[in-house]
Protein backbone atom coordinates (compact mmCIF):
# COMPACT_ATOMS: atom_id res chain seq x y z
CA UNK A 1 0.00 0.00 0.00
CA UNK A 2 3.35 2.41 0.92
CA UNK A 3 4.24 2.19 -2.66
CA UNK A 4 0.74 2.40 -4.54
CA UNK A 5 0.54 5.78 -2.16
CA UNK A 6 4.22 7.16 -2.38
CA UNK A 7 3.22 6.17 -6.99
CA UNK A 8 0.35 8.42 -6.50
CA UNK A 9 2.27 11.22 -4.79
CA UNK A 10 4.55 11.40 -7.23
CA UNK A 11 1.85 11.84 -10.24
CA UNK A 12 2.16 14.35 -12.64
CA UNK A 13 -0.91 17.00 -11.84
CA UNK A 14 -2.75 16.30 -15.61
CA UNK A 15 -2.53 12.25 -14.57
CA UNK A 16 -3.37 12.44 -11.03
CA UNK A 17 -6.62 14.62 -11.90
CA UNK A 18 -7.57 11.56 -14.32
CA UNK A 19 -6.81 9.23 -11.48
CA UNK A 20 -9.01 11.23 -9.43
CA UNK A 21 -11.89 11.47 -11.90
CA UNK A 22 -12.00 7.87 -13.45
CA UNK A 23 -10.16 6.00 -10.13
CA UNK A 24 -8.13 3.07 -10.67
CA UNK A 25 -8.72 -0.32 -12.59
CA UNK A 26 -7.06 -3.55 -10.83
CA UNK A 27 -5.47 -6.11 -13.67
CA UNK A 28 -3.99 -9.10 -13.70
CA UNK A 29 -4.10 -12.32 -11.27
CA UNK A 30 -3.78 -10.31 -8.28
CA UNK A 31 -7.21 -8.44 -8.53
CA UNK A 32 -8.86 -11.48 -7.75
CA UNK A 33 -7.45 -11.60 -4.10
CA UNK A 34 -10.53 -10.96 -1.64
CA UNK A 35 -11.26 -7.70 -0.76
CA UNK A 36 -7.88 -5.95 -2.63
CA UNK A 37 -9.86 -3.46 -4.41
CA UNK A 38 -11.31 -2.24 -0.85
CA UNK A 39 -8.03 -1.94 0.73
CA UNK A 40 -6.48 -0.13 -2.18
CA UNK A 41 -9.34 2.47 -2.15
CA UNK A 42 -9.37 2.78 1.58
CA UNK A 43 -6.37 3.52 1.76
CA UNK A 44 -5.87 5.48 -1.26
CA UNK A 45 -8.95 7.77 -0.98
CA UNK A 46 -9.06 6.41 -5.34
CA UNK A 47 -12.15 5.02 -6.40
CA UNK A 48 -11.11 1.26 -7.66
CA UNK A 49 -12.40 -1.48 -9.24
CA UNK A 50 -11.09 -4.31 -11.20
CA UNK A 51 -11.30 -5.16 -14.78
CA UNK A 52 -13.47 -7.40 -16.48
CA UNK A 53 -11.86 -11.00 -16.79
CA UNK A 54 -8.75 -9.69 -14.72
CA UNK A 55 -6.60 -12.38 -15.12
CA UNK A 56 -6.83 -12.27 -19.12
CA UNK A 57 -6.37 -8.82 -19.47
CA UNK A 58 -2.30 -8.84 -19.67
CA UNK A 59 -2.46 -11.72 -22.69
CA UNK A 60 -5.66 -9.93 -24.24
CA UNK A 61 -3.43 -6.95 -24.40
CA UNK A 62 -0.02 -8.59 -25.66
CA UNK A 63 -2.05 -10.59 -28.30
CA UNK A 64 -3.60 -7.07 -29.33
CA UNK A 65 0.20 -6.21 -29.77
CA UNK A 66 1.31 -9.04 -31.65
CA UNK A 67 -1.22 -8.42 -34.28
CA UNK A 68 -0.58 -5.55 -34.59
CA UNK A 69 2.91 -5.90 -34.83
CA UNK A 70 2.95 -5.78 -38.96
CA UNK A 71 1.47 -2.81 -38.95
CA UNK A 72 3.40 -0.92 -36.31
CA UNK A 73 6.72 -2.71 -37.63
CA UNK A 74 5.88 -0.52 -41.32
CA UNK A 75 5.21 2.73 -38.88
CA UNK A 76 8.50 2.31 -37.36
CA UNK A 77 10.37 1.95 -40.30
CA UNK A 78 8.85 4.79 -42.02
CA UNK A 79 10.62 7.23 -39.48
CA UNK A 80 13.34 9.24 -40.35
CA UNK A 81 16.26 8.39 -38.03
Amino acid sequence: MRMIQECLAGTPPDLSQDVSARGLTIAGGHANIADLDELVATNSGVEVSRAPQSDLVVIQGLQACLEEMSSLHALFRSVDR
